[in-house]
């Protein structure tokens, strides 16, 4: 069973690129199709996933009038459907609208599911002054997509906690009670010590590493690698809860 996982956001700088990341690593340290991955940075503006080595991205660029090209997007998904393995595409706030409306108008789902592919879709929900426009965004995404189309909220409580004016929890906010047929799950991005954990998951992502890198590395300290593992070990324990068996880890 092969999945397209697209990660959509329109906010930028609330962990959007983590996602994807994280995605693309769980993806290769798995043992389904031997890791095999596909990825696309549609994020005309950042473009960090492209950075990345080791997840060899090709990048999606956006035309002069803020529209993508057509002929991209039907090339994105022509690779997909010639890939034997999984794909994460990161889209970014600059293609949002774009992308989402071609979402929307089933010309990027219906072609995936035509040939037997599975499409996912990954928002991000951050806490902070970023909290309402990632909600507005994962309420624009939830109507943009066809009703099949299961959803995946990451909650990034790094800028502060998530939590209504009332003091509900996301779990009690409407965008989520009224939409629980549409979500396939929920991954909380551990908000440990900033001093330590937030530091090593920082210089992480600078320095474009992952974290079998950095936890590899001879001169990555004992305790740094201790926090990086334990880190990653709860992301993916919350994702194996979410996606297909054939995709945890051994």
């Amino acid at each position: 069973m092969a999945f397209v996982h697209i990660v959509l956001q329109g906010k930028g700088g609330v962990g959007k690129t983590l996602v994807a990341t994280v995605l693309a690593q769980y993806i290769q340290d798995s043992h389904k199709n031997d890791g095999r991955l596909l990825a696309f940075d549609a994020d005309p503006v950042n473009s960090a996933f492209s950075t990345y080595r080791r997840f060899r991205a090709q990048t999606l660029d956006m035309l002069p009038d803020g529209t993508v090209n057509l002929s991209d997007v039907n090339q994105m998904i022509d690779a997909a459907l010639g890939h034997c393995g999984d794909v994460v595409i990161d889209i970014g706030p600059a293609l949002f609208i774009p992308l989402a409306n071609r979402l929307a108008d089933g010309s990027i789902v219906r072609p995936l599911e035509s040939q037997g592919w599975n499409v996912m879709v990954h928002s991000v929900v951050a806490g902070g002054s970023a909290q309402l426009e990632t909600l507005e965004g994962l309420g624009r995404t939830i109507h943009s997509l066809p009703p099949g189309v299961p959803i995946v909220v990451w909650l990034n409580e790094f800028f502060g906690p998530i939590i209504a004016p009332d003091r509900h929890s996301f779990k009690e906010m409407k965008v989520y009670t009224s939409n629980l047929h549409r979500y396939a799950g929920l991954v909380q991005i551990p908000n440990k010590d900033p001093a330590t954990f937030g530091t090593d998951l920082r210089q992480m992502l600078e320095k474009r590493r992952t974290f079998a890198e950095v936890i590899a590395d001879a001169d990555t300290r004992i305790m740094t690698r201790q926090r990086l593992t334990l880190m990653r070990n709860e992301l993916y324990r919350q994702l194996d809860a979410i996606l297909p068996t054939g995709l945890s880890m051994e």
